[in-house]
């Protein structure tokens, strides 16, 4: 019964949310052992991977987002791929793989723009870069006002926040209240919760 899987996905996502990830493990492989839709499989099988990022199992989960940018070419798996591989502590790897996805993205709408962008200078900042990471930022947080998407919004906010906190610059303490206004509008409290600690860290 479909409504019977969309039920279970959602479970699975709220598990993952909470930080149970053997239940969250638990009900993606029984959905994706249950379904027969390929493309039900693929969507399950991707948020298993996210649970699997999380355990630190990268090489699973590198897996699954290989053979789906295999099957697809979607710019979704590189995206997602490249994620991976930034967990995994391989910063150029990843750098290379969104670079990879900013070419297959040319034209398409602000908030794939934004997801890309976030990325990219999520990992600028990781390298080191603070700069040319703020500059990145704040471009990504232009394509993101223009999505529209309150998430997409509080994510760019917060990595403008991140790189004027590094360049040790009091503007962060705006922007990471920025994030926190568009965070609740979406009803994220965990990302609420991890930009309030941000603003914590600085007294």
């Amino acid at each position: 019964c479909r409504t019977a899987m969309i039920e279970k996905e959602m479970d699975a996502w709220k598990a993952f949310e909470a930080g149970n990830l053997e239940k969250a493990e638990s009900i993606w492989l029984q959905l994706i052992n249950e379904t027969e839709s390929v493309d039900a499989e693929s969507q399950f099988k991707w948020g298993y991977a996210y649970v699997l990022v999380a355990m630190k199992r990268f090489d699973e989960a590198r897996k699954i987002f290989k053979e789906s940018y295999g099957i697809s070419g979607d710019h979704k798996s590189l995206h997602n791929l490249a994620m991976v591989e930034r967990e995994a502590g391989d910063y150029e790897l990843a750098l290379e793989l969104i670079e990879q996805e900013a070419e297959l993205i040319q034209g398409m709408e602000a908030i794939v723009q934004s997801a890309n962008l976030y990325e990219k200078g999520k990992l600028t900042l990781l390298m080191g870069h603070v700069d040319k990471a703020l500059e990145i930022a704040l471009k990504c947080l232009e394509h993101a006002k223009t999505s529209g998407c309150d998430t997409t919004i509080g994510c760019a906010a917060r990595l403008v926040g991140e790189c004027y906190k590094a360049l040790g610059v009091d503007e962060c303490v705006n922007y990471f209240q920025l994030a926190i206004t568009h965070f609740q509008s979406s009803e994220d409290q965990t990302a609420v919760a991890e930009v309030e600690r941000m603003i914590d860290e600085l007294d």
